[in-house]
C-alpha cells in the first residue's frame, strides 16, 4: 500500500496535513478503517524529498504509520536530497550526506529506502537498506508507458 506524499488523490491510505503558525506539519492517518491485513502489509511513503520540509512529511508520516501499528515501511524517493553533497567541499565544513541528511533517515528504520538518482556509492554506503534502481530499468518502465498510452489513444 501507497501513502502518496507527492500526489495525495493518488494515495491508498488517505490522510491529512495540518501546518501550524510557527511552520510545524504533521501527517494524520484519515483511512476509515485500520485493518489487520493493512497492519501486516508493507506501506511504501512516495515522497520527492526535495527540501526539510519534504523531510518533516516522512518523519511525521512514518511515526502516524508506526503508531497505528504498521511494522514494516518503506520509503521511495526519486531523487535524495544531499546526494550531490557526498563529501566535504571546504576545511570547516561538513558531508551534509553522510552526516546531515543519512543518520536522520536511517532514525526511522525503513526496511527499504529505494532511490532513483544515487549519484554517487556514498549514498549506497551510507544509507541503511539502500535500494537503487537501474536508469536500464527507468528506461524500460518510461517504454512501456508511453508504449501503452499511445496504444490506448490508438496512434
Amino acid at each position: 500500500m501507497i501513502l502518496n506524499l507527492v500526489n495525495p488523490e493518488k494515495s491508498e491510505i488517505k490522510y491529512k496535513i495540518s501546518k501550524f503558525p510557527d511552520g510545524q506539519q504533521t501527517v494524520d492517518i484519515v483511512s476509515d478503517v485500520v485493518t489487520n491485513s493493512m497492519l501486516m502489509k508493507i506501506i511504501v511513503i512516495k515522497s520527492r524529498l526535495n527540501d526539510f520540509k519534504d523531510l518533516e512529511l516522512i518523519i511525521c508520516a512514518n511515526q502516524a504509520l508506526k503508531n497505528i501499528g504498521v511494522g514494516h515501511v518503506n520509503l521511495y524517493v526519486p531523487y535524495f536530497m544531499g546526494a550531490r553533497s557526498d563529501r566535504k567541499f571546504e576545511e570547516g565544513s561538513n558531508n551534509y550526506l553522510k552526516t546531515v541528511i543519512c543518520p536522520i533517515i536511517n532514525s526511522l528504520d525503513f526496511d527499504e529506502v529505494t532511490v532513483l538518482d544515487p549519484h554517487s556509492y556514498v549514498l549506497e554506503a551510507c544509507l541503511d537498506n539502500f535500494k537503487s534502481v537501474p536508469n536500464f530499468d527507468l528506461v524500460k518502465w518510461a517504454t512501456l508507458d508511453i508504449g501503452t498510452k499511445a496504444f490506448k489513444l490508438g496512434g
